[in-house]
């Protein structure tokens, strides 16, 4: 008698399955042939995933682009403040550049300091 074993999948796998019956349109039973898996695993997965989408309101593939809208936030909000530190820094440095050419220069008559 041999022990069947479970397999146990990634969120990402399941997420990836069930995107391709809900957003490609496949049938649960093709789906689930394609990727190996078991119907009623399959099954499983998308009425979970329907239950969140009636949970909040937003579907799945809007939350998942929320999701990739967030990301993206955060990571604009990095570069800007990255952006601003050299801003400043660059700011820093060409005033004290200008102090150092304006203190040496022999044109300081022009400037009437």
């Amino acid at each position: 008698m041999s022990r069947k074993t479970r397999t146990i999948y990634n969120a990402e796998f399941k997420d990836d399955a069930v995107k391709l019956v809900i957003n490609q349109g496949y049938k649960i039973e093709e789906a689930a042939d394609r990727l190996g898996v078991s119907k009623s695993a399959l099954g499983k997965w998308v009425r979970s995933k329907k239950i969140e989408k009636s949970d909040s309101g937003l579907s799945f593939s809007e939350k998942e682009e929320l999701v990739q809208l967030r990301k993206a936030l955060k990571r604009a909000e990095m570069e800007g403040d990255i952006l601003k530190k050299a801003v400043l820094s660059l700011k820093s440095l060409c005033n004290n550049l200008l102090k150092i050419i304006v203190k040496t220069s022999k044109f300081n008559v022009y400037l009437d300091l």
